[in-house]
């Protein structure tokens, strides 16, 4: 499993002290929490509200050590105690979404997987541009990891990420994104550029299942991937369309972090190019009420 080689080689790392283990420690919780969960749901198939509570604990505890209890303290600075308690809310959301949207999205051989390498990949490499070393070597190592496990991961897969696996992962991609905004003011909005793709889909579909009266906490098949492999499109035709659309989110990602004063544009134009492939997705292959 990816999340062994991962941890492994940075336990090795930390050991042969390649890199200081802080970030290491600040991770580890968080991420092997999550990752038992999976495991836990896998096997046991565990109610939504208890997976919620426990996920929620799991991203308290991130929260709290990652920002102390200054960002409380209006002694310190009375707005920022304010901004503080904000940004630590939606931290908490933003980790719980992630870890969810990233389960909801692992539905078809090699996708999750190739999300995960170029999320990893770019963000790795502008974390190193910001000189947050150490996110970078925990991003490149998860994404080495990853590549092996793709191999395997393609269509048609003999291996699978199950709940164990897509939890780590948006777990990561959540933990990753905050860090760097917090510790190295790398930009959310450069994060939610790159990870366009799947929180896109994610929250536009529970949102239209929400308004056709759907059941938004069961199992279901109306993501935009579903909907065009009932199309009859082959998994590998999705994935190489995958590829496509992250490379030009990838490029609007890192044009908004060099060029900040474009941001906003980029940002922007990312939700007009994943929304006209929704719309495409919709003439193809219509979300229908249920019966």
């Amino acid at each position: 499993m990816f999340f062994g080689l991962w941890l492994i080689s940075a336990i090795i790392g930390y050991q042969t002290q390649f890199f200081v283990g802080e970030t290491l420690l600040l991770f580890l919780p968080a991420m092997l929490g999550m990752t038992l969960l999976g495991f836990w749901d896998d096997n046991l198939d565990l109610p939504v509200f208890k997976r919620l509570a426990i996920q929620f604990i799991l991203a308290f505890v991130f929260i709290l050590v990652l920002m102390g209890l200054e960002i409380l303290d209006p002694a310190k600075n009375p707005v920022f105690s304010i901004l503080g308690l904000f940004y630590a809310i939606l931290g908490l959301l933003g980790i719980v979404w992630s870890t969810n949207l990233y389960n909801f999205m692992d539905g078809m051989d090699g996708l999750a997987t190739i999300e995960a390498l170029f999320v990893l990949g770019i963000g790795g490499f502008i974390c190193y541009q910001h000189e947050a070393v150490e996110l970078s070597l925990l991003s490149f190592i998860m994404m080495i990891s990853l590549a092996g496990f793709l191999v395997w991961n393609w269509p048609k897969a003999s291996v699978f990420m199950g709940d164990v696996g897509s939890y780590c992962l948006g777990c990561l991609i959540s933990l990753l994104a905050i860090v760097s905004y917090w510790q190295y003011e790398v930009s959310i909005v450069f994060w939610l550029i790159l990870y366009g793709l799947f929180w896109f889909d994610a929250t536009l579909t529970l949102l239209r299942r929400f308004f056709l009266r759907k059941n938004i906490m069961e199992p279901h098949r109306d993501a935009g991937f579903h909907r065009l492999l009932q199309a009859g499109y082959s998994q590998q035709q999705l994935l190489c369309g995958v590829i496509v659309i992250n490379t030009m989110l990838a490029f609007l990602a890192c044009y908004a972090d060099y060029n900040p004063e474009y941001r906003m544009v980029c940002f922007v134009l990312s939700i007009i190019v994943l929304t006209l492939v929704s719309l495409w997705i919709e003439r193809r292959q219509p979300l229908l009420k249920d019966a």
